[in-house]
């Protein structure tokens, strides 16, 4: 496949994946970019995300996993709720997770024992960023990091 270049309709093979067929969509309403997408339920998406990913620099293309709702007719795969990949660069990371942070936190007028046990040791304060780290994850490095975030994510 040509760098930046979306592929056809259909099954599509990018590097060690085959995902499930797909169609390419253009003037989507809230989408401002072409997009290459399959509707059908992709198993094991952690580790098929992290395959276009790695080839992003070959291929120009980013993936973006989109959880959709059936039924709706106006944004059947909810990408009106789509951000463009690109303006994560320009996101904050300290302030995006004490947002998330304040926004899990029930009203401290519900904040009963079992919600402070399940914080413990941290208080309603955000604890802030650990200390970055230098030393660059390894694709199995990295892999292993998305898919205990996604256990987590579904525990």
């Amino acid at each position: 496949m040509a760098a930046g270049r979306l592929p056809g309709e259909g099954p599509v093979r990018l590097g060690p994946v085959t995902l499930p067929a797909g169609r390419l969509i253009t003037g989507y309403p809230g989408l401002d970019h072409d997009a290459w997408v399959t509707a059908d339920p992709v198993p094991d998406a952690g580790r098929i995300w992290a395959a276009p990913s790695e080839l992003h620099p070959r291929t120009g293309l980013t993936p973006i996993q989109v959880d959709g709702r059936p039924g709706n007719v106006r944004d059947p795969l909810n990408l009106s709720e789509t951000e463009d990949p690109c303006e994560a660069d320009g996101l904050d990371a300290g302030t995006l997770l004490e947002d998330t942070w304040r926004d899990a936190l029930r009203p401290p007028d519900e904040d009963d024992p079992g919600a402070v046990e399940m914080r413990a040791p941290f208080t309603r304060d955000f604890p802030g960023l650990a200390a970055p780290v230098r030393t660059p994850l390894t694709p199995v490095m990295r892999m292993s990091n998305v898919l205990r975030f996604m256990r987590f994510l579904l525990d």
